[in-house]
This record gives C-alpha cells, structure tokens and sequence, in this order.
C-alpha cells in the first residue's frame, strides 16, 4: 500500500497499524549531495512545494539537522524518522542547503563531565601542594612571601575558573542557540550596571581603611554592609523602571524579564560578598575568597547543567547565580568569623555619608568604563534583536578572556609606577615606555593568530549556529585589544600621577563617542558597526589619555616606540595570509616563528629596555636571596 517515492510515513512507523501520519503524495525530485562524511552530511535541494527531503541514511539519537542560510549562518529544524529508518526535514517550496550532523548530547555532556572531573582533581592538588608550600605562622613577617601569596594564588585561581567558565559558556551556548543567549547576555549586562552601583567602589575603600587601622575593622565593615543594602534597595527599583522603559520602547521576552529580576536580586548576597573578600585582602589572606570563587564557580557548573538540560532556559540559569551568591556568602561569612573578625552592627551615619562622598569618584569611573565597554550591546538589543546579541557576545568572550592579560600586568606594575610617579618621573616615563611597549608585543600576534583562526574559535566555543557572524565579529574586535592594552596601562598611570579626575573626562568622551556611532551605524550594519566601533572608541578614548598623559608625564614618542612592533606584526601577517591556502596549521607556525625574528631583526627592544629588563631580573634574584 506504501510507494516511498510519492509518499512517505513520519514518526515511528508500525506497519501493523495504520499509520498517524503520511506525507500528502507528490512527485519525486532529486537532490545532491554536496559533501558526504561519516558525521556530516550536506545537500542543495530545490523544491517546487513544500515537501520532505529523505535522506537514505539510518535515523538515529543525536542527528541534528540545520538550512545554512546565504550567509552562511545555520538555523537548526526538526529532524524526524522517516519510513521507520530514514532521515527526513520538513522544507518549503524553493532552494535549500540542508546541513545534516551527528551531534548527541549524551558525548557532550560525557566530555563536560570528563572535564570537570579534571578539573576538581586539579583543584584538589593545587590545594594539597599550596599546604605543603606555604605556612602562615612560618611567613607572617615575611613582606615578599606575603605579597606573593595574595597576588599569585588569586591570579592563577581567576585563570582555573576562567577555564571552568569558558567550558561551561560552550555548553551553555550550544543549548540556549543565538537568541536566548543573546537575551541572557543582555540582562547580565543590564544588572552589571546596577552591580556597579551597589558596590559603588565601596571595596576598595574597605580595603585601605582596614589595612591602615585593623582596629576599625568592624567599624568599617558594618557601615559599608548597610550602606550595600540601602543602595540594593534604591536599585531593585530602578531595575524595574529600566525594565518597563526598554519593554515599552522595545519589547522583551517574559522570559528576561524575570531573568533580570532575579539576576539583580542575586547581586544583593554577592555585593556583600564582595565586602567580606574585600575585608580578607585588607587582612593579607587573599587566598581564602579566591579558592571559594573556585567552589563557586563549580557550584555554578553543578547546578546549570542540568537546569539547560532539563530546558530551565535563561529563567533557570538567573535562578541558579541567585541561589549560588546566597551560598557563597553563607561559606565566606562563616570563613570571616573563623578567620579574620566576628563582624556585629556598629551603625555611624556620619562615616556612612562620608564613605560615599568618597567613593563616589571611584564608582563613576567603574560605570563610565563599563559602560565605555558594553553600551553596544543593549543598542543591538534593541536596534537589531536578541540573535545578533547573541552572535556578538560570543565573540566578546574571546575578548573578556584575553583582558586577564593587561589586567594582570598593569596590577603588577602599578605599586612601581605609584612609588616612581614621587620619586622618579624620569624612571616612571622609562617604565611606561617598556610597559606599553611589552604589551603591545603580546597583543598584535594575538590579534593577528586571532584573525585567522576566529571561525575555529566560535566554533569550539558556540557550536555552528553563531557561525559565520559571531567569526566575522571576533576577527575584527580583536584588532581592538592592542589598543585596549595601551589604555589600560595608561589608566593606571594617570592614576598612580594623581590625575584620577582626568579619567572621568576621557570615559564620558569616549562613551558619548561610542553612543552616537552606534545609534548612527548599527541600523543598517548591525553588530559589523559595533565591532569597527569598538575599535574606533578605544582609539577616541585613548587619545584623550594621551593628552593628559602628555601633559603630565612628558611624550612618550609613540611612532619611534611601536613602529618596529608593528612592522613585524605585518611581516607575520603577511606569512600567514601567504601561506593560508596551501597549510593553515603550516601557516600558523611559520607565522609565530617569524614573528620573533622579525622583532630581533627590528631590533625592537632597544639597548635601554634591555638594560631595564636585565636590572628588574637582577632585583627579583636579589629579593629571592
């Protein structure tokens, strides 16, 4: 009774039965097959009505099928059983690329498990050997053990978790698709804004009033707690006015709403948190909030897994960040009271208005530069949607993560710069010339690895659907950090001079620049402007730092400094685009290998760096003695 060239059975056939559903008959119409692997399998269809293309190819678990649109992008569709065997996908009249992959969950997850399993063994032996390496009553008095112990353990658990993030992002990503992670992406950013101003640089003032006077501590650490609840309080309900404005204005989903909801009711535990880290820093024991920012994140790990995979979405993964921060600060409050101080209520209503004129510039500059960073990705939001949110932040991630470079070696360098800024202009100008110049040297082949590579990058990170945009976005973003990495260190100059104020300026110029090109670009190039933009306000905002910088520090020359760091990023650039075609991975070596010929045939570090760098390593060897 059944011709399976002019009809065909969908869903579990049982050919005892009459079956639920038959495919209304038609004529039979060919397809070809493009590229035809184990695990993928592509087709060009053309279609004159809507109708099932049958591929031959046994159903089963884990096959995924996804149309690649003309650019490239790919949309997943339902894949169902065909004939009680076969592979089949509902299509439109017309023509297709059909993306067939074999993709189960059940190796997914078995690899994340895996991973994580590692992870914790890591983990476990880093502790284990941090005991047997470090003593607390053996080191008290030792000011370079100490410095050591709360810059290098923090910095190399922020690493391990940035680790745990990225694998759990590519999870995450794969499962909520282009559109719920774009509006996820959003609401996070929306409520760091708000973070911002619960926190309202409260940590760093904490920090420095107790390690000054031990004796304040409670003092200090009771008025700032209250303080963070009555800002809580002022900006729950700004949240909401942000959110009916934007809803009014541009719709959003029911679903991040409530994921902002509870997103921001989660930054009340965390911003508390933060206070007690902050009271541990202040106290030398740096590593105690940071091996719990290790358990948090895998606290983290542990319960979104199977929140995506039991469909919780992004309602379930804002549940989960609230019901992590309420642990989190239940762990680090019962480690305060064991390790450092018993805190009680010492309420002063008077330190309290004198803390927030004070910290005030501190959270201006923090939202002004957060701001600078991610304005573009609300305007996207609304200006374009959720999906191409959701291509962008992915590419973002690449840039977040490579950011831990210049945050690092700027932290490092800025008790230098701070002590040379009153003592020695001339050696702070020598030191920021190296600085700029060292960083520079790391971001231009990163950026140039990056530009080759960035559809594998999206790739192992998202998965196929973020591709080609979430590639073309990151390919050119990355060309934003050599220029990010200046003005970071730059930053922390004009600080240690005593120009915070000047900072202000340059962040609202660059933020008002960034603003005004996105509302101007992003409706008719979408997030292709705000990638270009990125790079364009980096440059805006960097030379206004120059000015200041030069007005308080000197010139620091920048064609004479760079120019031989740049050329032998082009002369890598153009080995690898030679080389491209015939051997990417050939390329990709020869690139990396001429890269540092070029800098000694440049001769970009010149006698003078030499000679600092020789005397910073003689210093290290002599403080180690």
């Amino acid at each position: 009774q059944h011709d399976p060239r002019t009809a065909v059975i969908i869903g579990n056939a049982d050919f005892s039965r009459q079956p639920t559903e038959v495919g209304a008959p038609c004529s039979l119409q060919s397809a070809s097959i493009t590229d035809y692997r184990p695990n993928d399998v592509t087709l060009q269809v053309r279609s004159d009505q809507s109708s099932w293309l049958v591929l031959a190819d046994t159903y089963f678990t884990g096959w995924q099928a996804f149309e690649v649109k003309p650019d490239q992008s790919e949309t997943e569709i339902p894949i169902v059983k065909a004939d009680g065997n076969f592979r089949a996908v509902l299509i439109d009249a017309g023509d297709h690329t059909i993306h067939f992959k074999y993709s189960p969950w059940s190796f997914k997850l078995g690899l994340f498990i895996s991973f994580m399993g590692w992870m914790l063994v890591v983990f476990t032996l880093g502790i284990w050997v941090w005991r047997l390496a470090y003593r607390e009553e053996e080191h008290a008095g030792t000011t370079v053990r100490r410095v050591a112990k709360n810059s290098i353990a923090p910095m190399l658990l922020n690493l391990f978790n940035r680790l745990i993030d990225f694998a759990f992002a590519a999870l995450m990503l794969r499962i909520l698709q282009p559109e719920n992670a774009g509006n996820y992406y959003f609401a996070v950013v929306i409520v760091s804004w708000f973070e911002i101003l619960m926190n309202f640089g409260l940590n760093t003032l904490l920090t420095r009033a107790v390690a000054r006077a031990r004796s304040d501590a409670n003092k200090y650490f009771s008025n700032t707690s209250i303080l963070r609840l009555i800002l809580a309080g002022v900006s729950i309900p700004l949240v909401l006015i942000v959110i009916v404005i934007w809803h009014s204005a541009f719709t959003l989903t029911t679903e991040t709403v409530i994921a902002i909801i509870l997103l921001t009711l989660a930054q009340i535990p965390s911003s508390l948190s933060t206070g007690i880290t902050s009271m541990f820093y202040a106290y030398e024991k740096a590593e105690y909030p940071a091996v719990i920012g290790v358990v948090t994140v895998m606290l983290k790990v542990l319960f979104g897994v199977p929140v995506l995979i039991l469909g919780g979405g992004i309602i379930g993964l804002a549940a989960v960040s609230l019901l992590v921060n309420l642990i989190t600060f239940v762990v680090l409050s019962r480690m305060l009271i064991h390790n450092v101080v018993r805190p009680h209520i010492e309420s002063d209503p008077a330190l309290r208005r004198g803390m927030l004129r004070e910290s005030f510039p501190l959270m201006l500059n923090h939202l002004l530069a957060t701001l600078f960073f991610k304005i573009d990705v609300p305007m996207l939001e609304g200006l374009r949607g959720s999906t191409t949110v959701g291509w962008y932040s992915t590419a973002y991630k690449w840039i977040d993560a490579l950011n831990i470079i210049p945050a690092y070696s700027t932290l490092a360098l800025f008790p230098v710069m701070s002590r040379q800024a009153i003592e020695d202009k001339d050696a702070l100008m020598r030191s920021t010339r190296l600085g700029i110049k060292l960083l520079v040297m790391i971001a231009l082949p990163l950026a140039v690895v990056t530009t080759f590579i960035a559809p594998f990058l999206v790739l192992l990170l998202g998965g196929p659907s973020y591709l080609p945009h979430a590639g073309i976005a990151l390919t050119i973003m990355i060309w934003s950090i050599p220029f990010g990495w200046i003005n970071s260190i730059v930053n922390y100059i004009l600080i240690a001079l005593g120009q915070q104020a000047k900072l202000t300026r340059a962040f609202i110029v660059g933020l008002l620049f960034n603003i005004a090109a996105n509302l101007i670009l992003i409706p008719r190039f979408s997030y292709i402007a705000a990638a270009f933009i990125t790079i364009l306000s980096e440059l805006v905002e960097g030379f206004v730092f120059v000015i200041y910088l030069d007005r308080s520090l000197g010139s620091i020359r920048w064609i004479g400094l760079l120019w031989r760091v740049f050329l032998s990023a082009a002369i890598m650039f153009g080995a690898i685009w030679l080389l491209w075609p015939v051997q990417s991975i050939v390329a990709l070596v020869v690139g990396m290998i001429v890269y540092p010929i070029s800098l000694l045939v440049l001769r970009a570090i010149g006698p003078e760096e030499r000679s600092m760098l020789t005397r910073l390593r003689g210093r290290e060897r002599e403080t180690a003695g």
